[in-house]
């Protein structure tokens, strides 16, 4: 057995063992490998620890393919020990890289986790005074101020002839001290920290500060919609006068031009009867003209004859 081994190590087998572990025998001392194969493992067609290679090596020996890709693997050129370690440091760099670019990852990873830690126990233990604050911050938004509310209720009290929403004017004087002496106009107008105050004070639960709340959204939302209500109906009051006053105008613009029309109407007419007259009187001229001259032959013919007659009776 050693025989057939010995026969299929070339020279090229020897420098890479030699390279790669000294020698076999330095090798087997080191503890790194050791050669103890089993010669029934080796002389058994299915042996497991070789595969497809578990045929004996008397006829791999034998064969010519095998004898073929010995050689060419004896041609094959082997990387030598100082190649291998001008390799090794560039080997260490690159996983050098790659070990700190996972520290770097996982670094932003943990601050992430922590953010996200963090944000999430912000917003899961808020404070009494901000319970509900941003809710109605927003809501506040969306609906007009108090200031405003006032002002429009102060002038829709005074222009319009209904006095619907005087009784929604919030007495300024009157300070509220408690909840319960708030009415439902001081609730819908009151400002929104003062009654977070006077819930605190209070010592009204989450359920009945919910309440108190939805109460308040309530009859800001009938406020609202009572004063959208008015500002149409006084819009629609407005439109009305404006048309009215339009209308009037209209009319009267009207009447102007149907006058302007008819003395239209009458300069046209007298303007022709101006323009027959002109034109009787210049055909009456032409006649005038006419029977002048004739009679103007008329006496010339006549003055001719008297003369004639003179001359006759001087000569006799």
């Amino acid at each position: 057995m050693e025989q057939e081994l010995t026969a299929f190590l070339t020279p090229a087998h020897d420098t890479m063992l030699t390279s790669a572990f000294g020698s076999v025998d330095s090798a087997e001392a080191d503890g790194m490998c050791s050669f103890d194969w089993p010669s029934a493992a080796l002389e058994q067609d299915d042996a497991p620890h070789f595969g497809v290679y578990a045929e004996p090596l008397s006829s791999a020996a034998s064969s010519p393919s095998t004898t073929a890709s010995l050689a060419d693997e004896a041609t094959t050129p082997v990387p030598s020990l100082h190649q291998m370690h001008q390799q090794q440091p560039q080997q260490q760099q690159h996983q050098a890289v790659f070990t700190q670019q996972q520290q770097q990852q996982q670094q932003q990873q943990q601050q992430q986790q922590q953010q996200q830690q963090q944000q999430a126990s912000q917003a899961a233990t808020p404070a009494y005074s901000s319970m509900g604050e941003d809710e109605d911050e927003d809501e506040d938004r969306d609906l007009p101020t108090i200031e405003e509310l006032e002002a429009t209720v102060h002038a829709h009290s005074q222009r319009s002839r209904e006095s619907g929403l005087r009784h929604f004017a919030v007495d300024s004087s009157r300070v509220p001290t408690s909840l319960t002496d708030l009415s439902d106009q001081e609730l819908a107008m009151i400002d929104f920290k003062i009654l977070t105050q006077l819930m605190a004070e209070a010592g009204l639960s989450k359920s009945e500060v919910a309440d108190v709340k939805a109460k308040r959204r309530r009859l800001k939302n009938r406020l609202s919609a009572r004063l959208c209500s008015n500002k149409k109906r006084e819009k629609c009051s407005e439109l009305e006068d404006t048309n009215r006053d339009l209308l009037a105008k209209l009319r009267q613009v009207a009447q102007e031009n149907k006058t302007l029309k008819s003395e239209t109407n009458r300069l046209k007419e007298a303007n022709t009867a101006l323009t027959k007259s002109s034109a009787e009187a210049q055909r009456e001229a032409a006649t005038l003209r006419a029977q002048v001259n004739q009679l103007t032959q008329m006496l010339a013919r006549a003055g001719l004859e008297q003369n004639d007659l003179e001359g006759a009776a001087f000569a006799a």
